[in-house]
């Protein structure tokens, strides 16, 4: 392969054989799939965020607890993943309970934000 107008070699030259043409057209279709049913897997795994988003809080200030002091390792560690347990499944109820309100107040500042933003933008285009 020649170089460019710049003079840099590319590394990877594109291929366009059919097992790998199949490659992108699936990848493709999979990225149409995921970006339509994005909002619906959302609604469906709600909980399950909020389930891993306390987990894991939970799971970090139990790591600092457990390198702070030594000994009793073991005990320490099933008693922050009980913990974990525990604030997760506080996590999932919370995240179930609340995310309609939530989405609301996201919402309306969203929209607030995008009103302002055309609002400036039409403001700054007719100076």
């Amino acid at each position: 392969m020649t170089s460019g107008p710049t003079g840099v070699v590319p590394e990877m030259e594109v291929s366009c054989d059919v097992p790998s043409l199949v490659l992108y057209v699936a990848i493709c279709l999979l990225g149409l799939v995921v970006a339509f049913s994005g909002y619906h897997l959302y609604r469906r795994c709600i909980r399950l965020l909020g389930f891993v988003l306390f987990c894991s809080i939970e799971l970090g200030i139990g790591r600092v607890w457990v390198d702070q002091a030594s000994g009793a390792e073991l005990t320490k560690w099933i008693l922050v993943l009980v913990f974990c347990a525990v604030w997760g499944s506080i996590g999932a109820f919370i995240f179930g309970r609340y995310v309609g309100r939530f989405q609301r107040v996201v919402g309306f500042a969203m929209g607030a934000l995008l009103g302002l933003g055309l609002l400036s933008t039409l403001i700054y285009s007719m100076m």
